[in-house]
């Protein structure tokens, strides 16, 4: 039996009135499953927008009886890994409209609707006076930036994403509703930090929350460097670095195409959440160094992401172009790695013209917050880690792609190598989707992710996303 036709028959009827279904025969399938990136992507013959917790189980037991690809998805769309591409013709579970937000602000938790994006839970909880661990992006889905471990510019002060997780209530791979935390099913609890996207589709979940930092006001530096200035900034960088990150500053170096020099440019974002002269003392020695442009100024917290960097922010809203992406995590930082890197990017831009529109990003934030957890406690592999790589090509010309995707290979294998690892360590969010295992879930704890795998999803349903079967 197809899957219009499954979809059509009364075992397939839903509860609620607000669960909605699109096959294939209606345009708007498309439309409502495009993602942010569009290169080696899944497909679907059919959608379901599940309108309850009742509901999304009913689909994933549904797909599961009958033997139906599916992926489950927090409403963003915005995951990239090539993995999701092998998945074609199967069926989405788009859980946008588990969208509810729960404060409770005498706990200083919050509990997260399946479906909810980082831009409104982080305005809910600055409205209430509070803050949560959020990435660089504000329309991707805030489960899905979690379950892979949750990086982002709270990092220094409250960890890991996942280091905020209470509880989590999901549909495991055997179509059963489960929650997970410290006290109840502790090992898959485990993990779900991590190694989430591995075991079930969750909707919804529990966290701490915090008071806002320094008021809810972030300090804000967007500096643009010519080529020529890069080795000065990315010693001024390796300073910060070496002198102590503070664990409210984190500084992100973005390498672009720059359409006036011909060549590679440097952008530095810094943002601090604390006081405006402290962030005067950590900024001045890259005014010193004289950006050709340069945007400060104090924002509110829940703004950062989206006016920082002269509101990039806005591309990553825009679905359906193709990224081919990279990542290598750093556990040391040297400057004359990144003016080799700087270098690369510059000759690969000349060399390539067609790749103009791919970009660099070196992600650094203080590791003290995630030294508050203990290794143990989680699936995360490297609590370590001082930086993240992000490396991403992009082409004009469809036949750049092999010379793009060999450029970005070759650079991440030299980031890799000057990294402070042996050999190449990835956030698995942040994976191409090539990488062994090892490299992508760490070593030491691979062996019981792969136990929680044959306990929660034995049949690996929950398998398009990096599996670790």
């Amino acid at each position: 039996m197809d899957l219009s036709t499954l979809l059509e028959s009364p075992e397939w009827k839903f509860s609620s009135s607000n669960t909605k279904v699109l096959l294939d025969t209606d345009p708007a399938l498309a439309t409502e499953t495009l993602r942010w990136n569009a290169y080696h992507a899944p497909t679907y013959k059919a959608a379901i927008f599940p309108g309850t917790e009742e509901d999304a189980q009913k689909a994933i037991q549904l797909a599961i009886s009958n033997k139906v690809p599916f992926l489950v998805s927090s409403g963003g769309r915005h995951g990239y890994t090539t993995t999701l591409g092998e998945l074609q013709g199967g069926l989405s579970i788009d859980l946008r409209q588990l969208d509810s937000i729960e404060i409770d602000e005498a706990a200083n938790t919050v509990k997260v609707g399946g479906g909810v994006i980082v831009s409104k839970l982080a305005d809910a909880l600055y409205a209430a006076g509070k803050e949560i661990p959020v990435g660089v992006c504000s329309e991707v889905g805030y489960l899905g930036f979690v379950l892979g471990g949750g990086i982002g510019r709270y990092l220094g002060l409250h960890g890991l994403g996942i280091d905020s997780l209470l509880s989590v209530r999901m549909v495991t791979g055997t179509g059963q509703i489960v929650t997970a935390s410290a006290s109840v099913n502790s090992d898959l609890f485990w993990g779900m930090r991590g190694a989430g996207f591995n075991f079930g589709g969750v909707t919804s979940a529990t966290f701490k929350i915090y008071p806002l930092s320094n008021g809810g006001q972030a300090q804000n530096a967007d500096l643009y460097y010519a080529g020529t200035q890069a080795a000065d900034v990315f010693r001024a960088v390796q300073k910060i670095k070496d002198d102590g990150q503070p664990q409210a500053l984190v500084v992100l170096p973005f390498i672009a195409f720059s359409q006036e020099a011909g060549g590679a440019m440097l952008i530095i974002n810094m943002t601090y959440f604390g006081a405006e002269e402290e962030f005067k003392a950590i900024v001045q020695p890259f005014l010193h160094i004289r950006p050709q442009m340069q945007v400060l100024g104090t924002i509110p917290s829940n703004r950062v992401t989206q006016e920082a960097v002269s509101g990039i922010d806005a591309k990553m809203k825009l679905k359906g172009a193709k990224h081919s992406i990279f990542g290598a995590n750093l556990r040391k930082i040297e400057a004359e790695t990144w003016i080799g890197v700087f270098e690369k990017i510059d000759a690969f831009y000349k060399a390539t013209p067609a790749g103009v529109i791919s970009g660099f990003v070196l992600e650094l934030y203080s590791s003290e917050g995630m030294k508050k957890v203990a290794d143990e406690e989680t699936a995360w592999p490297c609590r370590d880690v001082e930086g993240f790589a992000l490396l991403e090509v992009a082409w004009l010309d469809p036949s750049a792609e092999d010379a793009c995707n060999t450029f970005c290979r070759e650079l991440r294998q030299f980031i890799a190598q000057n990294s402070g690892y042996d050999g190449l360590k990835t956030y698995v969010s942040y994976a191409h989707g090539e990488e062994t295992l090892e490299e992508k879930y760490g070593t030491k704890k691979l062996e019981n992710l792969r136990v929680l795998k044959q306990k929660y999803d034995p049949n690996n349903m929950f398998g398009w996303n990096n599996s670790i079967q």
